[in-house]
């Protein structure tokens, strides 16, 4: 095993950043998986290792959001139960196969949502009447989503976010918070998985997770005591930026 020792301080700085982010929006992966690349470590070990230092952090925040009353658990269930399912078919999938596929779209895909939300400025702002019944929604959505975090995973926090808002009317807030229960439990799988094919180093993962901790706890306080009317346009510039720096990589 690559000797990253002395790469942890930057690890821990890197997981603490990513925390901070993710409670926000996503794309804490952004930067978290090209850190552990620079360690050394091989494409698929970095892989799982990410995945399983950023299950710190999303069951931070979710848990967080669970106890602030910002989501109900049985409403969530359905998201839940099909997340789980697609994840665990990702995970299995990257086993098989390369992610540079969905490393070469996803920053197209990112691309695309910054009009719709950027057009869409009362979009997230209050409650209103889903546009998808969530008996189809959560289905749709959570083997989509659930696959793609257990394949690739980063930037799937911002897909839920901007699907929940478009999708079941939620505020901004409301979504974000959603997106971390959703977005634990395809960590969760995929973590379980990535272990049994020993595709995570534990002492990098264990180090970047204790600052997922510390960013989520910051981040999450951030996103409920201030509401939807500030997170929104911090959730539009992380999603830019997470979109530039995934064209930046691409070329």
């Amino acid at each position: 095993m690559t000797d990253t020792s002395w790469f942890l301080p930057l690890l821990f700085l890197t997981g603490t950043a990513a925390g901070i982010v993710n409670a926000f929006a996503a794309g804490g992966g952004l930067v978290t998986l090209p850190a552990l690349l620079l360690t050394g470590l091989p494409a698929q070990a970095a892989l799982g290792t990410n995945k399983f230092q950023s299950l710190f952090g999303n069951f931070t925040s979710a848990l967080y959001y669970i106890r602030g009353g910002a989501v109900s658990l049985s409403k969530a269930a359905p998201g839940i139960f099909f997340t789980a399912i697609g994840a665990a078919a990702g995970a299995v999938t990257v086993q098989h196969t390369g992610n540079q596929f969905l490393h070469t779209i996803l920053p197209f895909l990112l691309a695309a949502m910054i009009p719709l939300t950027l057009l869409s400025p009362e979009e997230g702002m209050i409650e209103s009447k889903p546009r998808i019944s969530p008996r189809l929604f959560f289905p749709v959505a959570g083997l989509a989503f659930g696959f793609f975090d257990g394949f690739f995973g980063p930037g799937v926090g911002s897909f839920w976010t901007i699907a929940l808002m478009f999708g079941l009317g939620f505020t901004v807030t409301k979504a974000i918070a959603y997106s971390k229960v959703l977005n634990c439990t395809s960590n969760i799988v995929a973590v379980l998985l990535y272990a049994s094919f020993n595709f995570i180093w534990f002492g990098a993962g264990l180090v970047m997770a204790s600052g997922q901790i510390l960013g989520a706890s910051i981040g999450a306080r951030f996103v409920m005591k201030k509401g939807p009317k500030a997170i929104r346009p911090i959730f539009v510039g992380f999603l830019v930026l997470a979109t530039l720096k995934l064209f930046y990589d691409l070329f």
